[in-house]
């Protein structure tokens, strides 16, 4: 497990059920251990007394070994029911009261804050990728899906560039009105008609060289040129693309870091406020030390909100430079602040167009500006020594985006050039077709028109889905391996926040409850606070029972060996946990909130509640190091470990290696086509999934390969287990799977190509099998 504070579904039912009597059967004690320490320190951060009865010592010291490991071994007490109480038991009871009431330590009191946080980002990002839909119950991964299977081209970034997409809805109901605009457009539209419609222009090539004999070599060096200038064209507008994504990405994660830095100084100053006011110094305040510390804080948020101030001044979008004294005045300037970055933060996309219509190689810090700037200049030069331009070309301009037009404008004559050709009556019947034509499918076909007719519809359908899923990507959401150990390391320190602070609630009582004792109990009082020895031998239960309101609240963690506490009262402990017992005490059953017993699978139990199905909890074993009678056991537990999300996977198999992946359909059918000649066959999961699995993974010699979409088995449906299927996905990379993550902004950015990456790794050396005879064996098997 990642750390004791982390649970999965089954064991998260256990520690959240309000059921009274509740039965529980395992298979593996380390598990159904943990789950009692989970549940313990639920009671425990709510203050609920919990009595545990353990007959076996070794199950008590691995519970008592737990506790220590999740900082409650002060709150937690060992006894043995039947035995006398010794003057041991009373000195280790002196000893961790004396470790209570001493007990100071310094609280993260923002990791809470910082993990929610964390954990909405997280959320928020499967959210907006699997469940949210966009068109016709689609989400944006599913959209994805169908903008790969376009298997689109880097041209989409002319119309991303050239388009007015504020003019777009990005409906699927204007997708297809515009895709049926276009397939009545390729009916009547011929690529002569661009020569025809630019036949005055044309009549640019020089009269010199306007001869038959020329033609050829006009001909060859058109070609030439636009080979040129087509490559060139598509570095601008990447070049483009990747300016207006760098903008967009750092203003988003700029606002998304401030917004995260107004929110935490909000709660800090509010948090210092409270303390400030509850807090009292007396005549000699000055001089006080924790009045030395309030003023090191006070100064620590005024600075904090100074940088603030800072940020704001360099964005420009500070109404005015408030100053402030008082950490308590900033509280109403710091909302004002959120509202007013939230606001810039939605128009981000406003400021695009004047960042790219500044933008030159001057004022912007990417160096590909130079070089564009100088191929394009070299490529005129190469132009008008030819001659074929009755006018000399000229660039007389620094800006970028002008730079970028006068470039595929000159794609575009060079074109029209090599496809010179009289007009004709369908180029009218083409004319007559443009004025029945909608503007936007006008300004869409405008642009498809530079391209090969075949390609419009793929080309228009692609541009179409990389826009939709653009304009729902948050740049400000970083989901990778960082995130989640940040979320991991804040998730277990905010868990010991609430451990230690309810320590220290705990040793706040310590004065009272003692003051108890010594009214009801003297003797007992005299034994432990006065350290004389006990006049009469008592055992531990009767210790108990009687006293049974003092352990309670000075140990709200107690373990026995069994429950003979006839005479304990009603209503001092919440919880009795059972561990593996061999009967119940029915005349105590009344004295609890809640019945929980953990049986042993081995024992038939007909009435369980709940199942523990886990396997075993320990770290997992690689399947190179186990031999073939252990590979069994162990394949059939990561079988379960993967399957508990509820996925179920496609599985595939090859000669050198197996596939195991919960990714997409669309991304298997690829999977299975790229590996064809490897000799691939996918598996039909007739009975069980945790039986084929298993199957599969028990060959020595097959590598074992499992896909996953952004760095979850189960991204959709699961993604409020974020943590545990991590935790799973470690155990499988310890056991020697290779676990390839498929993160589909990366689809998106590359196209679909980082999927060949993947597919390239479970190629590894291996030589594909081309002998065709034998795959269609291997399939009908």
């Amino acid at each position: 497990m990642i750390n004791h504070f982390l649970h999965s579904a089954e064991q998260a039912a256990v520690v959240q059920s309000n059921q009274g009597i509740i039965n529980i059967t395992f298979k593996n004690k380390e598990t159904a251990l943990h789950t009692i320490l989970l549940r313990i320190i639920s009671n425990f951060v709510q203050k609920k007394p919990t009595l545990v009865i353990m007959p076996e010592t070794e199950d008590k010291n691995q519970l008592s070994h737990l506790l220590q490991q999740a900082s409650l071994s002060l709150a937690a007490l060992n006894i043995i029911s039947e035995q006398i109480a010794s003057e041991e038991d009373f000195q280790l009871i002196r000893q961790k009261i004396a470790q209570q009431q001493s007990f100071n330590i310094r609280i993260d009191e923002t990791a809470g804050f910082l993990y929610h946080e964390t954990e909405q980002e997280i959320l928020s990002f499967y959210s907006e990728t699997y469940l949210e839909e966009l068109w016709e119950g689609a989400s944006w991964r599913q959209i994805l899906d169908s903008y790969i299977g376009l298997h689109a081209e880097k041209n989409i970034n002319i119309l991303h560039t050239e388009l007015d997409l504020s003019c777009f809805e990005f409906t699927s109901r204007e997708l297809n009105l515009i895709r049926t605009s276009i397939s009545d457009a390729l009916f009547v539209y011929q690529r002569d008609f661009e020569m025809i419609e630019s036949f005055e222009k044309s009549k640019n090539i020089h009269a010199k060289i306007h001869s038959i004999e020329q033609v050829e070599k006009i001909t060859f060096d058109l070609f030439t040129f636009n080979e040129i200038a087509q490559e060139l064209r598509d570095q601008y507008y990447s070049c483009f693309h990747q300016l207006e994504k760098t903008f967009h990405r750092d203003a988003e994660i700029w606002a998304s870091g401030t917004l995260k830095n107004i929110d935490l100084l909000i709660y800090k100053i509010e948090k210092f406020t409270a303390e400030y006011r509850e807090s009292s110094y007396g005549f000699f305040a000055p001089l006080n030390e924790k009045r030395k510390e309030m003023e090191a804080e006070k100064s620590q948020l005024l600075e904090n909100y100074n940088q603030i101030l800072v940020e704001l001044s360099a964005k420009n979008i500070l109404p005015e430079n408030v100053i402030i004294k008082i950490p308590s005045d900033a509280l109403p300037h710091l909302l004002n602040f959120k509202q007013i970055v939230t606001t810039w933060k939605k128009n981000i996309h406003k400021q695009h167009a004047s960042f790219i219509k500044a933008a030159n190689r001057l004022n912007t810090d990417d160096y590909q500006l130079n070089g564009l700037e100088a191929e394009l200049k070299t490529l005129i030069e190469n132009i008008n020594k030819s001659e074929i331009f009755d006018n000399k070309l000229e660039l007389n301009t620094l800006s970028f985006k002008k730079q970028l037009e006068y470039i595929s404008n000159l794609v575009f004559e060079i074109e029209l050039m090599m496809v010179r050709i009289e007009k004709n009556l369908p180029y009218y019947q083409w004319l007559c077709l443009q004025d029945e034509m909608d503007e936007k499918s006008k300004k869409v076909i405008g642009i498809l028109r530079r391209f090969d007719p075949s390609d419009w519809l793929t080309l228009f359908e692609s541009w179409y889905h990389f826009e939709v899923l653009m304009c729902r990507i948050n740049f400000g959401l970083q989901i990778n391996r960082k995130k989640f150990e940040e979320a991991e390391s804040l998730y277990e320190k905010s868990q010991r926040a609430l451990v230690e602070n309810a320590i220290i609630h705990l040793s706040k009582r310590h004065d009272t409850k003692l003051a108890e004792l010594k009214s009801s109990n003297p003797d007992l009082f005299q034994t432990i606070a006065k350290k004389k020895k006990c006049k009469h031998p008592v055992a531990w239960k009767f210790i108990l029972a009687r006293n049974a309101s003092f352990f309670s609240d000075m140990f709200p963690i107690i373990m026995s060996d069994n429950d003979h506490l006839e005479d304990l009262p009603q209503g001092v402990f919440s919880d009795i946990i059972y561990f593996d017992p061999k009967g119940n005490n029915l005349e105590i059953m009344q004295s609890f909130k809640h019945i929980i017993s953990f049986y042993s699978s081995e024992r038939s139990l007909s009435n369980a509640d709940l199942i523990l199905s886990r396997e075993q909890n320990e770290m997992t074993k690689s399947l190179s190091d186990v031999p073939t009678t252990e590979r069994l056991r162990l394949v059939r537990y990561l079988a379960d470990e993967m399957l508990q999300f509820g996925n179920i996977p496609a599985i595939f198999h090859l000669r050198h290696a197996c596939i195991i992946s919960f990714c997409s359909d669309l991304i298997n059918d690829e999977v299975n086509h790229f590996l064809y000649d490897f000799g691939i066959k996918k598996l039909h999961i007739e009975t069980s999934a945790s039986e084929t699995i298993t199957g599969t993974m028990l060959d020595h010699d097959r590598s074992v390969y499992i896909l996953i979409e952004n760095y979850l088995i189960d991204p959709m449906k699961q993604k409020n287990q974020f943590l545990w299927q991590r935790n799973v996905i470690k155990r499988l990379e310890n056991a020697g799977c290779n676990v390839l993550d498929i993160d589909t902004r990366e689809l998106l950015e590359t196209k679909g190509k980082r999927l060949m990456s993947i597919i390239d790794e479970i190629k590894g050396n291996h030589i594909p099998k081309t002998d065709h005879k034998n795959q269609l064996i291997l399939e009908l098997n």
